[in-house]
């Protein structure tokens, strides 16, 4: 449905394109003499192409942003990069000594091979793995590991393509 979406904007905004510069092809009148034309005489009428051409050109940077910031918006691919991941959980619990699995989905981009960067949160102890998605794949697991000595409330950051995300990590 969001690639969908995505198609409609950007043929909108196609269609918007055509239209303004097709309509600068029909500024002048029939009879207008235009500049070097074997009836010229000096006032010849003169068409705006730069500026139309300008404006068009910033009109279709407009509507690519715009097209851009929609397919953000539904999880569409943006230039390859994830734009959303989702947890199984909210809070991962962990006992001391122990590890804990995470699954991890993402959604938009090329699902190409990629890996998650996971930072545990300074001076928690806490060690993190896993996170490598395959190519086409689009569920990972991260592995959360609280040796000895681990902090009993921390946070992992996981970070994957335009989307960063604090997981809670409790440890019993």
């Amino acid at each position: 449905m969001g690639k969908a979406i995505l198609f409609l904007v950007v043929a909108g905004a196609a269609v918007v394109i055509a239209i303004v510069y097709m309509s600068g092809k029909a500024v002048a009148p029939p009879d207008a003499k235009l500049p070097g034309s074997e009836s010229s005489t000096g006032d010849e009428l003169e068409l705006p192409t730069n500026r139309l051409r300008s404006a068009t050109a910033d009109l279709g940077k407009q509507v690519a942003d715009k097209a851009k910031a929609a397919a953000k918006t539904v999880g569409v691919a943006v230039g390859g990069k994830i734009t959303g991941l989702k947890f199984d959980r909210e809070v991962v619990e962990v006992k001391a000594g122990g590890k804990a699995e995470l699954k991890v989905t993402r959604s938009g981009g090329d699902m190409k091979a990629t890996k998650l960067e996971l930072v545990p949160a300074p001076g928690s102890g806490l060690k993190a793995t896993g996170g490598e998605f395959k190519d086409g794949q689009e569920d990972t697991f991260v592995t959360v590991e609280a040796p000895a000595g681990a902090k009993t409330d921390a946070g992992l950051t996981i970070k994957g393509g335009e989307v960063t995300k604090v997981v809670p990590v409790k440890v019993k």
